[in-house]
């Protein structure tokens, strides 16, 4: 009859830690952000970096730079599917789609054509 009382305990005490330990993955992974990088290159028809083209991004986070060496890194932004424009005097304006995923930086080249 002891053994059995022991024997209930310890099981008792296992399945109470692994209860305490699965509630701390769960809390854990709640509140990491989902996030990643967008890495943006504007260029001309001959891939050549186009300085101080205005991009935007638009989607589950929206902002709006002014790349003056021709590309941008947002960092960290939302995961999701975005518009990216870029134009600048002299272009006419450009417009990709992007994906960002999470913990990656997802690569977006926006050729502008003279205007």
């Amino acid at each position: 009859m002891q053994v059995k009382k022991k024997r209930r305990k310890y099981y008792f005490l296992i399945i109470l830690v692994l209860i305490v330990i699965a509630i701390g993955i769960i809390a854990a992974t709640r509140n990491v952000p989902q996030t990643g990088d967008l890495m943006v290159h504007v260029v001309d028809a001959k891939g050549n970096l186009i300085s101080g083209a205005n991009i935007t991004i638009s989607g589950p986070y929206t902002a709006n730079v002014v790349a003056e060496s021709g590309y941008h890194l947002f960092q960290p932004i939302p995961v999701g599917t975005y518009t990216v424009t870029a134009q600048t005097a002299g272009y006419n304006q450009g417009s990709e789609t992007a994906n960002v995923t999470v913990g990656e930086t997802s690569h977006v080249t926006i050729k502008l054509s003279p205007s």
